[in-house]
């Protein structure tokens, strides 16, 4: 018998499941931060938009600890980048 997960894995799209994965972590690690912003995952790629562009300077500064803490949440390195951009976030 298969498990939900290899379901879900043959039935969704390419890269989806890691997606929502990268995305549930990085909520975990922004939430316990007490950040606020928009996340989206394409490709070992996370792109987190906030409001100002003193908000995309501060999480700029700290990107790398941030990945590095979302891939602890993954327990793998997925995430190879962080990027940070102001102005798009709601």
């Amino acid at each position: 018998m298969r498990s939900l997960r290899e379901v879900l894995e043959r039935a969704a799209p390419p890269g989806v499941l890691e997606a929502a994965r990268v995305l549930q972590a990085w909520e975990k690690v922004a939430r316990a931060e007490g950040l606020r912003g928009e996340a989206e995952y394409r490709s070992g790629r996370l792109v987190v938009s906030v409001r100002s562009n003193a908000e995309a300077q501060e999480l700029a500064l700290r990107s790398e600890i941030l990945r590095r803490w979302v891939n602890q949440h993954l327990g793998a390195e997925i995430v190879r980048e962080l990027r940070v951009r102001a102005g798009a976030a709601r």
